[in-house]
């Protein structure tokens, strides 16, 4: 089976396209970070598919974090890009009240709410 959203390329657009080809009881292997949101396989589930969730990676900060962020503000930017929530979470923990206001671009509406 090979899938690819229409236009929404999150969780939503993903189980629209497996509704749309069905996937009742098929077999759905979903490696995904330990932090991964349950939106995909619960979708997938409700969607009649027998779904096996593996923990691939784990998200983790690194123990120089902060001053790693600490000498990027330090030396400026002109934007900070953000590709998960998780990054934005720890960019925004590490750089504390000097992440209000820096100029940041985001893939994607979840990332975004972050």
């Amino acid at each position: 089976m090979a899938l690819e959203p229409e236009s929404d390329y999150r969780a939503a657009g993903l189980l629209q396209a497996f509704e749309t080809a069905g996937c009742v009881g098929q077999a759905v292997l979903i490696p995904a970070s330990s932090r991964a949101r349950q939106e995909l396989p619960a979708g997938l589930r409700a969607l009649g598919a027998r779904v096996t969730l593996v923990e691939a990676y784990a998200t983790l900060e690194p123990p120089e974090l902060g001053s790693s962020v600490e000498r990027a503000l330090r030396d400026g930017f002109d934007a900070a890009t953000f590709a998960a929530p998780s990054a934005v979470e720890a960019f925004a923990r590490a750089a504390a009240s000097q992440a209000r206001g820096l100029p940041a671009v985001v893939i994607g509406p979840t990332t975004a709410a972050a």
